[in-house]
């Protein structure tokens, strides 16, 4: 979703709750890097790994990448 000073990537069912912004600015290539996430998010959906690991409104066990 492009707004005036930057590019938004967010989940069509709740485009209010935007996962990045990427401001346009000093060159910076908004618009290439909202697509690229976009393609990744996508894709990331769907494989079976792209579930998250903890439930949604449960704590993990730990923070800690090697625990």
């Amino acid at each position: 979703m492009e707004e005036k000073d930057a590019f938004l990537v967010a989940r069509a069912e709740d485009p209010e709750d935007w996962l990045a912004r990427f401001d346009k600015s000093g060159g910076f290539p908004a618009r290439q890097w909202a697509e690229n996430m976009a393609r990744v998010y996508n894709r990331r959906l769907r494989l079976d790994s792209a579930r998250p690991p903890t439930p949604p409104g449960q704590r993990p066990a730990s923070y800690h990448p090697d625990l």
